[in-house]
C-alpha cells in the first residue's frame, strides 16, 4: 500500500471534452513514470505512484459537493470509474512497461482510484442489487455506494490485470470532514472495508492545513495522509511532524497565489521550504500537479523546471542527482 512520491493526474469530463492538458496517452505518462532528458531519452525513474483523481463532470455537474447544477448519480459514477481506466491505468501501464524496458528494471507503478464523494443533496443516485440509493436520507447508502465503487475497481483490475501497475488504494475526495457523526462514520467504515479486501490496499487521503476534522484524524482509518500547506510552511511542518504525516507541493502552472507574481516564484517557493523545512525528508510526498508536470518537460521554456522536480523526487536537490 505504501507509496513515497505520487504526482496527481487529471483526469474528467475535460478528458472526454478534448482538453489537451486533460488528454492522456501512454507516450505522455512516459514523462511522469519516468525521467526524460531534453530529447526523450529516459534515463531514471520519475514518480512511484500516480493518484487518478477529477474535478468537473458533464453537464454541469462537479466532483466537489454543491458546486455543481445538479448533483452526480450512478451513471455519472460508472462512467468516471470507466474514464479511470480508459485514460489513466491502460495508458499508465503502457508508460511503464516502455520505461521498465529503457531502464532495464523490474518496478512497477502504484496506481491509487480517487472515490468520487456521495454528495448528501443527491436523493436519487440509482440502484444497488436493486435497492435504491438516497444519498440525502442514508448514511447507510451512501457508504453502500462507496463500496460498490471501490468493489468495481477491482473486478474491472482483475478481469484485464494491467503487466506493470500495481492497485495501491483508494483515495477519500473531500480535503476536509464536516464536524458531523454520519460524516466520520462514513469514512472510517469506508477504510474498514478497504482495509477488509484481501489486496493490502491502502486509504489515502490530502487535506489543506486547517481542515476541519483533523481532530479525528486517528479515528478514520487512513494510512497515508499529506497535507496541502498553502504558504503557512513553519505551522504545517510541526503539524505534520506531530501527526505524521507528508506534505503536498502545489506547484502547477497556474499564478495561483496570490501573495507571489508568478508561477515560478511559487514554485522555488515550495522547493526551497522543502530543504528548509525538512518536506523532503518525508516518508510522503504528493504533487499537485501532474498534467502540467509534462508539460514543463516537454517545453524548452520550462524545462529548468521540470529537472528540479526531478532532483526533489530523487532527494538531492537543491543538487542534481
Amino acid at each position: 500500500m505504501w507509496t513515497g512520491r505520487m504526482g496527481l493526474a487529471y483526469m474528467d469530463a475535460r478528458t472526454l471534452e478534448g482538453d489537451p492538458n486533460f488528454v492522456w496517452s501512454g507516450e505522455r505518462f512516459q514523462w511522469l513514470c519516468g525521467y526524460k532528458d531534453p530529447s526523450g531519452v529516459t534515463v531514471d525513474r520519475m514518480f512511484d505512484s500516480l493518484l487518478l483523481i477529477a474535478y468537473e463532470w458533464k453537464d454541469g455537474k462537479m466532483f466537489w459537493p454543491g458546486e455543481g447544477e445538479v448533483p452526480m448519480n450512478q451513471t455519472d459514477w460508472e462512467e468516471y470509474r470507466q474514464l479511470q481506466f480508459d485514460a489513466g491505468v491502460y495508458n499508465i501501464d503502457e508508460a511503464q512497461g516502455a520505461v521498465k524496458t529503457d531502464l532495464d528494471m523490474g518496478i512497477d507503478m502504484g496506481v491509487v482510484f480517487m472515490i468520487p464523494y456521495p454528495d448528501r443533496t443527491q436523493d436519487n443516485w440509482g440502484t444497488i442489487n436493486g435497492q435504491a440509493i438516497d444519498f440525502m436520507h442514508s448514511n447507510d447508502d451512501r457508504i453502500t455506494a462507496c463500496e460498490w465503487y471501490i468493489d468495481g475497481i477491482i473486478s474491472m483490475w482483475a478481469a484485464a490485470p494491467p503487466k506493470h501497475t500495481r492497485l495501491m488504494g483508494f483515495y477519500w475526495y473531500l480535503e476536509c470532514v464536516d464536524d458531523n457523526e454520519d460524516e466520520r462514520v462514513l469514512i472510517s467504515t469506508v477504510g474498514k472495508y478497504i482495509h477488509s479486501l484481501s489486496g493490502n490496499y491502502g486509504f489515502h487521503w490530502i487535506p489543506f492545513y486547517g481542515a476541519g476534522g483533523l481532530e479525528y484524524l486517528s479515528t478514520y482509518g487512513f494510512d497515508v495522509v499529506s497535507m496541502q500547506p498553502g504558504y503557512a510552511f513553519y505551522n504545517v511542518a510541526e503539524v505534520a511532524t506531530q501527526m505524521h504525516m507528508g506534505m503536498e507541493l502545489e506547484i502547477s502552472l497556474d499564478e495561483w497565489n496570490p501573495n507571489v507574481p508568478d508561477w515560478q516564484t511559487n514554485f522555488m517557493a515550495y522547493l526551497n521550504a522543502s530543504v528548509a523545512y525538512h518536506f523532503n525528508t518525508q516518508a510522503m510526498l504528493t504533487f499537485y500537479y501532474a498534467n502540467d508536470f509534462t508539460t514543463m518537460g516537454q517545453n524548452p521554456e520550462y524545462r529548468p523546471y521540470y529537472d528540479l522536480l526531478y532532483w526533489l523526487i530523487r532527494g538531492s536537490y537543491p543538487n542534481s542527482p
